[in-house]
């Protein structure tokens, strides 16, 4: 005996379309019947509850940890993450020189340079004035 799914006849397919129509015609009443009862039954403390319900799931703000499921485990896969308990390299260099003939500054130069500079010019937006840059460069 074939389905109604596989059967080719016209008969049949208008027969299984009517009761797919007529199904879920009938979830949606019930839906809207069993909403606007809700509603009708609101008190003024239930209605923040409804105005969430009827605005949906929101999407998680926060990211999930698959092997995390604790609050603790959470913090420490963050805290590892964002500040990994490794130093870094203590052999890669602390600055990347743009012009290898030159050396960098050193902190006695630098306040030197900003002894020397005057309060009277215009900083810019570092907040280091024209003078001093152009003393460096």
């Amino acid at each position: 005996m074939l389905s109604l799914e596989s059967s080719r006849d016209s008969y049949d397919q208008s027969a299984l379309r009517s009761a797919r129509r007529s199904y879920f015609a009938a979830i949606k009443k019930a839906k809207f019947a069993h909403w606007s009862g809700y509603l009708s039954s609101l008190t003024p403390f239930s209605v923040w509850e409804a105005s969430k319900l009827a605005s949906g799931r929101q999407a998680p703000r926060f990211p999930s940890f698959p092997d995390q499921d604790t609050p603790e485990g959470i913090n420490k896969a963050l805290l590892s993450h964002f500040f990994p308990s490794t130093p870094p390299p203590t052999n890669a260099p602390l600055t990347l020189s743009p012009y290898p003939d030159y050396f960098p500054l050193g902190q006695e130069e630098i306040a030197l340079a900003l002894s020397k500079s005057s309060n009277t010019s215009a900083p810019g937006p570092d907040t280091i004035s024209y003078d001093v840059w152009k003393q460096v460069h």
